[in-house]
């Protein structure tokens, strides 16, 4: 059920911010000094967006951040909003504010910032002049930015500046959507000249032409860029004349490579018998290399081309793109990759972000490779195309693959838990394969999640985001392990995600009824006996996304399971004697309130009990909304629940953001004409006032008539 709890979070503390400067535009102050209490980058970046969003709120803010826009421009956590910001606002600040900043921004940046912008070791000792140029480039990044802002009176002193901008080198979209410069290695030859070669002509030049060495001169780098836009475009043309770049330089066999890679992924047919067979070349040859290159001007050794061949298998594999008469010279490719010195041994085994580094080093490349070859004949034995493959022989059909496998799960052998991490991230496929053998080999892979390798296969499995009840069933003893180490994995990122995913996997079983709740699964019980008040508030919270958000799709004997587990855990904790820091697993109710599923007596039959408990409910914006709802047939109730909640919370965020629905509750109870739902109401505005919102004594006048 989980979808990363953590953006959901922002995102909602995004909109709240946004909900409650639109409702009341001077909040904007007190938002953006609550912000700033935050170390965090993520609290600049949305007052930033606040700030862009509502810039005439707070004037002075605005012109604070522009002030800094020369400096956060370089931040790529906020350079999408900064540029924003800059780029709408910049014109309305007074003179002297944009003169300080044309002039912070004409300075440029010191020596030691621009050579943090060169591809250069520390001790590199470069002349003073050559570091003219990038600083021009980033005083124009930022002037053409606010351009359109600049007044006559400074066009003399800025134009040089701004000047011809010919020789910049091109500007590229980054992630974050926002312009950068791109310092690129510069070709001896433009991609108009080599289109008017052949591809062995192409490939002579590679062997004949050598690099001056001077400082920004043309580089093999340079020349490779060109090379792959040239076979990517003509692609056909260079298929049969892949031989001709068996050469001695890898930057070249990589660039080449790319570009068949990038004409591949367009969907461009390709005869893949010649693209293989210069990917068997590429891998066969010295490796590990006797000397690494140090240059930033070409690959330091084969690494990289390798890295291109496993993507080029990476999408042939999956895309069944690549013919199955190919299937020994593919799995002479992947063997050899299995071979890979990268990673190399560390002291310690370190798992951090062991899924990761799977992604971005040779031997965990390979072995997703291999696991999409043993897909790929699954595939073609499914669709009855046997090429070889035995119909009926599971894992057997395939020993080349199981062989490297399980070699692999020797930790004499492969001591790299990133590789170990993509034997638990592809274990359900494990399973599809052929699930006796994957269930035999699980302690193997898994353990009892003692060791580093044990914990990176756990990690890497958990990552998948989806649990089947046969995975289940062979990972039991593995799961049980899990929850008795809750609260243990504080090694890296990815451990500290395990015991999230674990809480969701186990709801989502309750919801299938793989894991009973009446009486209580063993494990189900070990969960809540051992996790956190937060882990398990978490839980209960991710429980009520899933029914938000999945609605009727969810099998009524499901929601009924859901719900029993639900009143478990309240009757647990209602019971006198427990800890009110326990009762906090009982706020993840807030998120259920909203289910329009749900039986609505039922949901604030509950809500009302967790409140009683002395619990401030999650996701309050939408429990104030469905309070708001249901105010006209159901005035006491809600203006009770309201008032409940006024009692509890000293955070006036939500009761701005919901002004108009706060407001409803209050006018509906008030003028209900019952004495007990008026005196609900009052109780609520006496709490907002003394909370610093006495604007809703507002509501009581009007009910009053005064």
């Amino acid at each position: 059920m989980g979808d990363g709890l953590d953006r959901v979070l922002v995102t909602e503390l995004l909109r709240t911010a946004e909900v409650a400067v639109r409702a009341d535009s001077t909040s904007l102050a007190g938002v953006v000094e609550v912000l700033r209490s935050y170390p965090w980058r993520v609290f600049l970046r949305i007052e930033i967006h606040l700030l862009a969003m509502f810039p005439s709120a707070a004037r002075e803010f605005v012109a604070e951040r522009i002030a800094e826009f020369p400096r956060l421009l370089d931040d790529p956590n906020v350079s999408f909003e900064i540029a924003r910001l800059a780029e709408q606002q910049f014109g309305q600040l007074s003179m002297q504010q944009q003169d300080e900043v044309l002039r912070t921004v004409a300075s440029g940046p010191d020596d030691r910032r621009v050579r943090r912008m060169l591809p250069l070791d520390d001790d590199h000792v470069i002349e003073p002049a050559y570091l003219v140029r990038p600083k021009l480039m980033w005083i124009r990044r930022r002037l053409r930015l606010i351009d359109q802002h600049l007044p006559d009176t400074y066009t003399s002193w800025l134009s040089p500046l701004l000047g011809d901008d010919s020789d910049d080198p091109p500007v590229e979209e980054n992630r974050s959507g926002v312009s950068n410069i791109s310092v690129g290695e510069i070709s001896p030859m433009t991609a108009g000249d080599l289109d008017c070669l052949q591809p062995a002509e192409v490939a002579r030049v590679l062997t004949e032409w050598v690099p001056s060495g001077t400082f920004m001169g043309a580089t093999r780098e340079g020349l490779a860029e060109v090379v792959r836009d040239v076979v990517s475009r003509r692609a056909t043309e260079f298929a049969p004349a892949l031989e001709e770049f068996h050469l001695e330089e890898p930057t070249y066999v990589r660039a080449v490579l790319q570009g068949v890679r990038d004409a591949v992924e367009r969907g461009i047919e390709f005869p893949w018998d010649r693209a293989l067979e210069l990917c068997e070349w590429a891998v066969r040859q010295a490796w590990p290399q006797d000397e690494v290159r140090t240059s930033f001007d070409e690959d330091p050794d084969w690494g990289w081309t390798r890295g291109v061949v496993s993507d080029l298998l990476r999408i042939g594999l999956r895309q069944d793109r690549i013919p199955l008469s190919e299937r020994t010279r593919v799995w002479r490719i992947i063997e050899r990759l299995l071979e890979d010195p990268d990673p190399a041994p560390r002291e310690g085994m370190d798992t951090s972000d062991a899924l990761t580094d799977s992604l971005n080093c040779g031997r965990g490349r390979a072995m997703y490779n291999a696991v999409d070859y043993a897909l790929w004949l699954y595939r073609a034995r499914e669709a009855g195309d046997a090429a070889g493959i035995d119909p009926e022989g599971g894992i057997q059909s395939m020993p080349e693959f199981q062989s490297a496998l399980e070699r692999r799960l020797d930790p004499t052998v492969e001591t790299a838990p990133a590789v170990r991490a993509v034997h638990g991230r592809h274990f359900p496929h494990l399973a599809l394969l052929d699930a006796s053998w994957a269930e035999g080999i699980a302690p193997r892979i898994f353990g009892f999640l003692e060791t580093p390798l044990e914990r990176a296969a756990w990690g890497g499995y958990l990552v998948g985001g989806r649990v089947y009840d046969g995975v289940f069933r062979a990972l039991r003893p593995q799961y049980d392990a899990a929850v008795a180490a809750i609260g243990s994995w504080e090694s890296d990122s990815r451990d500290r995600d395990a015991d999230p995913r674990l809480a969701s996997d186990l709801m989502t079983l309750v919801g299938r009824g793989t894991l009973a709740v009446d009486p209580p699964d063993a494990m189900l019980k070990a969960f809540f006996e051992t996790a956190s008040p937060q882990l398990r508030r978490r839980a209960i919270a991710e429980v009520g996304f899933g029914l938000a958000r999945h609605g009727a799709a969810v099998a009524a004997d499901a929601v009924k399971r859901l719900v029993r587990l639900w009143e478990w855990r309240q009757e647990t904790l209602a019971v006198g004697g427990v800890a009110e820091s326990e009762r906090e697993e009982l706020a993840g109710f807030g998120a259920w309130v909203a289910v329009v599923d749900l039986d609505l007596d039922w949901r604030l039959r509950q809500l009302e009990a967790v409140i009683r408990l002395g619990v401030y409910p999650d996701r309050d914006l939408d429990v104030v909304e469905v309070l708001a709802s249901v105010a006209g047939e159901r005035s006491r109730q809600s203006a009770e629940i309201l008032s409940a909640l006024c009692s509890l919370s000293s955070n006036m965020v939500m009761f701005v953001a919901k002004r108009n629905e706060v407001s409803r509750i209050l006018r509906e109870a008030l003028g209900s004409g019952d004495e007990l739902a008026i005196r609900a109401a009052r109780d609520a505005i006496g709490y907002l006032a003394a909370r610093g919102r006495p604007d809703f004594r507002s509501v009581l006048d009007e009910g009053t008539g005064t």
